[in-house]
């Protein structure tokens, strides 16, 4: 049977799939024949370990498979169960930073999933608040800016140290970036950017911080004194060149549902997780 593209590259995720629902199993029993929670019509069974329709499902993300095709699904999925099997019977469990790994995993997917739920019947942005939104920041969604950036260690002192050295004149921008920069595809560039930007196009990618503090920058060759970015790193971000948007206002508002809707998912997670920590017991453990 010739195998469909699609198949094929779905089949490439089946792994990681099976070896995860697996540590779940294993969690619960230390018998070496296990069997997954049954869902819908079983389709094969390895060594005692059922294969349903379920976990065709997971396996497909959902899409529809047709039936000349399930078979190569599960045969991937034998030769994953039977590995998975293997891997049992030689210790693999014992295998501390794996067994965290997996567990770390299992966490923040669980805890993930959760989330969406509480989420997903939250109401999407009103006209008036996208109105509101987009006026209050017109000028900035009225052009377009490329910049340069540095990308600096979780350290203020250096950070503050590299800007000075720019401000100074000793070191042009270009140099630092080359020589000093996290981001090596940019900090062989000098630090630049190849794209142009619409406002809160790199927020919606996750540099929220980055965003901003482009946007602030008025005049050509501006440096940004040093700012944190959510990752952790610090960050200097030079304005290179700024033009008109090519965007239209309901082009904008458009992008600006989904921004919102984001930002309000986001303060209700915030809000959700500080009602738990306040009723948690947290205990830092940090070495003074």
């Amino acid at each position: 049977m010739k195998k469909d593209t699609k198949i094929i590259v779905i089949l490439v995720l089946s792994l990681i799939v099976v070896i995860l629902l697996g540590y779940i199993v294993l969690k619960n029993t230390t018998e070496e024949k296990v069997s997954l929670r049954p869902s819908g019509k079983i389709l094969a069974t390895v060594n005692g370990i059922n294969i349903s329709e379920g976990l065709i499902t997971i396996v497909t993300q959902g899409q529809q498979v047709p039936e000349e095709n399930k078979k190569l699904v599960v045969d991937e999925l034998i030769d994953n169960f039977l590995i998975y099997q293997e891997a049992l019977k030689n210790g693999i469990e014992n295998d501390t930073n794996l067994m965290n790994q997996l567990e770390l995993q299992e966490i923040i997917t669980l805890a993930s999933k959760y989330m969406e739920k509480k989420i997903k019947d939250m109401p999407a942005p009103t006209k008036d608040e996208i109105d509101a939104y987009y006026n209050s920041n017109k000028p900035n969604f009225e052009k377009n800016v490329k910049i340069s950036i540095i990308v600096l260690p979780a350290d203020k002192g250096y950070a503050d140290s590299i800007y000075n050295l720019i401000k100074s004149g000793k070191k042009s921008f270009e140099a630092v970036a080359k020589e000093v920069s996290l981001d090596k595809q940019t900090g062989q560039k000098g630090g630049l950017i190849d794209s142009w930007f619409t406002y809160k196009q790199l927020t919606s990618i996750g540099f929220a911080n980055i965003d901003s503090v482009a946007f602030t920058l008025k005049n050509k060759n501006d440096v940004s004194t040093p700012f944190a970015e959510v990752n952790g790193t610090y960050n200097i971000v030079k304005l290179v060149d700024f033009k008109p948007s090519n965007l239209d206002e309901n082009t904008i508002k458009g992008m600006l549902t989904n921004l919102l809707y984001s930002e309000k998912s986001k303060s209700y997670i915030q809000a959700y997780t500080q009602k738990l920590r306040e009723k948690a017991k947290i205990e830092y453990k940090f070495e003074k």
